[in-house]
């Protein structure tokens, strides 16, 4: 019988190659297919882990298939071998993902295609070879989320990031520095639709935040893994439910020299198909500084804002940002990987606004906004 060790060669080199077909033609990865075809093929080494998944599936962990994997559209004729074959390609489809978060956030090098079209570009990263400054683009005229370059070259900004973001910034003639997908460069890139922002800052806002020098305040907005679509909030149901974001917590803080910062995150908990206990997490974060007195509120003006992903991957990490809550510095989970996806020097505290549209749960982000800063505005108007 095929060893665990085993599996995880068999599996990460399916995962390769197919990871390495996307990113050469930017097509849907087809694993599920590959999978099908090498067991109609009878491929020895598939058969084998098709046989080592048969002998750790139990009747609830093949009821989760049923329910996690459209079997009807795996294309082989045995009913047992199906099922099986549809756990095999569950368990790669969550390897793969994880794999592709993985090389998503990977520091900009020079062995990436972006770079190989233009290798002085890489002189030019900033942040720890995260990001790349506005200067060196053009934003697409037609293409929300794709950027030209000096060389005739197309390429896209990251997927996490709303486009729309960047419009804003753009039309405030803003220098910024945001991540570009270094895996894939067009000479004519497809064309993908944007999404709109959805909220603009407020001027009831301006004076809604201040805090005293040695203060802290922590919030949590969170959804329960027991909701019922039938007494819930329907956005908070499909937050939870379809996209898997359970947590948006932070905390702000100013210390005695006057300095201010604010860190916030969502989570989303990413679970195993049909394995218990087996899952990762990942973190969509904003921090922000500033040196100026918070009773400036909205108006007052901050050294920096910056969106980041972080990965949270390894049983014992995953487990350490679930259980820790964020409420200062201190309950920060040092994670890798994690990238910088955007940050604006010099920008003001009602960007954060924007920003926020960084997070995916609109029914958290309204939480949060609404909790914090359109309450507080109320009460002081």
């Amino acid at each position: 019988m095929m060893s665990d060790i085993q599996y995880e060669d068999y599996a990460q080199a399916l995962i390769d190659k197919s990871l390495a077909t996307y990113l050469s033609s930017h097509n849907s990865m087809k694993l599920s297919d590959d999978v099908v075809e090498l067991v109609k093929q009878k491929d020895d080494t598939t058969l084998e882990a098709i046989t080592y998944w048969k002998q750790k599936l139990d009747a609830i962990k093949i009821e989760r298939i049923r329910r996690n994997v459209n079997i009807s559209l795996i294309e082989i004729e045995e009913e047992n071998l199906k099922i099986i074959a549809a756990g095999l390609i569950a368990d790669l489809n969550y390897r793969q993902e994880i794999s592709y978060l993985r090389n998503s956030l990977e520091k900009y090098s020079i062995n990436q295609p972006l770079f190989n079209s233009d290798t002085d570009l890489l002189t030019h990263t900033v942040y720890k070879n995260e990001l790349i400054p506005s200067t060196l683009f053009k934003m697409d005229d037609h293409m929300a989320n794709v950027v030209r370059f000096a060389n005739g070259k197309h390429a896209y900004i990251d997927e996490s990031l709303d486009p729309s973001i960047l419009q804003h910034l753009k039309e405030r003639s803003l220098t910024y520095y945001v991540r570009i997908n270094p895996n894939y460069v067009y000479d004519n890139p497809s064309i993908l639709h944007k999404r709109e922002i959805w909220r603009a800052p407020s001027p009831k806002w301006q004076n809604a935040i201040g805090i005293k020098p040695h203060c802290t305040d922590g919030f949590s907005y969170y959804i329960p893994d027991d909701i019922d679509i039938k007494t819930c909030n329907s956005l908070a149901y499909h937050d939870r439910r379809i996209l898997n974001i359970f947590q948006l917590e932070g905390f702000y803080e100013r210390n005695g020299d006057g300095y201010f910062e604010m860190i916030v995150e969502e989570l989303k908990k990413v679970e195993h198909p049909f394995i218990d206990d087996e899952y990762y997490i990942v973190g969509r974060m904003i921090h922000l500084d500033s040196i100026e007195d918070g009773e400036k509120g909205f108006d007052a003006k901050l050294k920096h804002i910056d969106l980041a992903i972080n990965l949270y991957i390894d049983e014992g990490t995953a487990k350490s940002r679930k259980e820790k809550r964020l409420v200062n510095r201190k309950a920060i989970v040092e994670v890798t990987p994690r990238s910088h996806i955007l940050r604006l020097n010099n920008a003001r505290l009602s960007d954060i606004i924007l920003f926020s549209t960084f997070f995916e749960s609109r029914y958290l982000q309204d939480e949060w906004i609404n909790g914090m800063f359109i309450s507080d505005a109320r009460t002081k108007s």
